[in-house]
């Protein structure tokens, strides 16, 4: 038998086709087994090149269609930041006008590092800024990946932090996610240095601890990040390494280490406080004001402020703490409706529909092509991650520092409120398990272990089903308010064009709202007048006009009203010009617009009263 085995072999080789060695074939048939691979700098420099050419590319559209580009509307939160960066352009890096901070600073410290910089209120260097921190933290991901995953598995990894879509609209909404982003991927990478055995661990975990107060700055639950990985730390020994008492002495360091980072970057931050306010506060507000929103008796899950919030709200003013006494109360009263709501959003926390609140994903995915078209969308890359989350689940302990992280990271969030652009630091694991599943259905692939290859497959099905949009279309298409909000920054800056697409795309969405909302009535009305059309701007004042006189005060914004006003006075017809005016002179707030008209008019403010 052994002979004929060696004439076939012989044979075999004469034909140029040798016989595969037995260990190969032995290899090729082995369980799959992650093989760690460490992208070279020009793999690296590749990937970022196309992660920031990608990026520049959705800025050029971002400016050339979106309003907000470098404008923020009064309430929000983007015109805080901006209100605040103005500050220290001025030369108070305290911000004494804020106060104890109400929202998170690290944003409004960036955007007046690079007004100082720049000279002035830059907002294309602000975006370039993001674009180029977007790009570069995708590199580092690149590198981190590398440390769990073989070539294929690295790149898959890369090319969706490169490309990802919902990355690629929050890093320019002049807000602190893509900082955030980048905090956590340095936290992450210093992080898993110290687990592979790195010299001078204690300073790679003080620059992680350092890293998650400045992420706390941006998102509060960062924190609950830093006595997770401190404890981590004990028993995290490096791979490779034959004794673990050796770690054991050098975890306490490291541990030591990050909690030293953390406690020195919020001493600073205590210092900052002290100064401005007089006492040792820690910041921000608003923490316990989102905890509420989102965990109230009557909360929906989702950014939505409810009567009972709004009861609580009203009584609060500068008493933070009446938010958690109130939520004892609720939880008392209704037990069953909290728990049902923590349910609730845990599922819109992993869901693919993005629930809005400053931004709209949705509406960016039709106004920019980088965005729309692209397929690197949550719908599927979060179940692929799920998958490969439970294939790490086989080697776990290797695998303890990303499952610890997606775990906190999310837990702490859907204890909060599960809002659209809070999820997507979610990415950092989620591709790197993308990538790891990436790599094990082609390894079952290749070694015809066709069972669990379906089984993956079954599950994947079953998660984009359970988690898209099917069930809930109405959260994939833009809110009304999202319309409202950027047909009015449009108009706010003449820019018609914009005004215009964004009038049709909600006639697309709401044919049957069209013609009734009145904000949009007032948008069609600004629009005529934007572009010079005095005709159908007198006729859409006139509707204006009548629905005003029905609907009664506050009808008409001041600047609509203005608007109308100087409409009427083009056309001639000052006598209802006049009423405008003077309806605008008798209220405190708006008194200098109206005598502006007044005066325009030929009146005498001083003769003047509301009609």
């Amino acid at each position: 038998m052994s002979k004929r085995r060696s004439a076939r072999s012989q044979q075999k080789s004469a034909k140029g086709k040798p016989a595969a060695p037995a260990a190969a074939t032995r290899a090729a048939a082995a369980p799959y087994e992650p093989r760690p691979w460490r992208p070279p700098w020009t793999a690296v420099l590749g990937l970022i090149a196309a992660a920031l050419a990608l990026r520049l590319v959705t800025v050029w559209l971002l400016y050339r269609g979106n309003p907000l580009f470098a404008y923020t509307m009064p309430g929000y939160d983007q015109n805080v930041y901006q209100d605040w960066a103005k500050e220290i352009l001025a030369g108070d890096w305290l911000v004494r006008k804020g106060g104890l901070f109400y929202y998170a600073p690290i944003y409004t410290y960036f955007a007046g590092i690079v007004y100082k910089i720049c000279g002035g209120q830059n907002f294309w260097a602000l975006h370039l800024i993001q674009a180029l921190i977007g790009a570069l933290t995708c590199g580092l991901l690149f590198r981190l990946a590398g440390t769990w995953l073989g070539r294929v598995g690295a790149w898959t990894a890369g090319i969706v932090w490169a490309g990802l879509a919902p990355w690629l609209f929050y890093e320019q909404g002049l807000l602190h996610e893509g900082l955030l982003i980048m905090l956590y991927a340095v936290t992450l990478w210093s992080a898993r240095r110290i687990e592979l055995g790195a010299r001078a661990p204690w300073a790679l975990a003080f620059l992680a601890g350092s890293c998650i107060f400045l992420g706390t700055l941006a998102r509060g639950n960062a924190l609950a990040l830093a006595p997770v990985l401190a404890v981590w730390l004990l028993f995290a020994r490096p791979e490779g390494l034959r004794r673990p008492e050796s770690w054991a002495r050098a975890g306490w360091p490291a541990a030591v280490a990050l909690c030293a980072g953390v406690a020195l970057m919020m001493f600073l931050f205590l210092l900052r406080n002290r100064a401005v306010t007089g006492a040792w506060e820690m910041g921000m507000k608003n923490g316990t004001v989102l905890f509420y929103l989102g965990n109230a008796a009557d909360a929906m899950g989702y950014f939505t402020e409810t009567p009972r919030f709004q009861e609580v709200h009203a009584l609060a003013g500068a008493d933070m703490s009446i938010y958690w006494r109130e939520w004892f109360v609720d939880l008392r009263n209704a037990p069953g409706h909290i728990l049902l709501n923590l349910f609730r959003k845990a599922y819109f926390f992993f869901a693919s529909p993005d629930l809005a609140d400053n931004l709209s994903y949705p509406l960016a995915r039709r106004l920019y092509p980088t965005i729309g078209l692209n397929p690197l969308q949550w719908v599927w890359l979060v179940p692929l991650g799920f998958v490969g989350a439970a294939v790490s689940l086989r080697w776990w302990r290797r695998w303890s520092l990303l499952l610890l992280f997606a775990g906190v990271f999310s837990a702490t969030l859907i204890m909060i409120l599960p809002t659209g652009r809070y999820r997507i630091p979610l990415f950092i694991p989620v591709a790197i398990w993308v990538g790891l599943a990436a790599e094990w259905s082609l390894h079952q692939w290749r070694t015809r272990r066709y069972g669990p290859l379906l089984a993956a497959g079954g599950a994947f099905a079953a998660l984009v089903i359970l988690l898209g949009p099917w069930w809930r279309p109405e959260a994939a298409k833009p809110r009304l308010n999202d319309y409202v909000n950027l047909t009015g920054a449009a108009l706010d800056q003449g820019h018609a064009d914009q005004a215009r697409r964004l009038l049709r795309e909600f006639e697309r969405d709401y044919p049957a709202l069209a013609h009734r909302l009145p904000q949009l009535s007032r948008a069609r009305f600004r629009l005529a007048r934007l572009e010079g059309n005095q005709a159908e701007a007198v006729r859409l004042a006139d509707q204006l006009w009548g629905a005003a006189q029905q609907a009664g005060p506050g009808f008409l914004t001041p600047q609509v009203a203005q608007e109308m006003a100087e409409v009427y006075i083009a056309a001639g017809r000052r006598e209802r010009a006049s009423l405008i005016a003077r309806s605008l002179y008798a209220g405190e707030e708006t008194r200098a617009l109206g005598q502006s008209l007044l005066e325009e008019l030929g009146e005498s403010p001083g003769r003047a009263a509301a009609p």
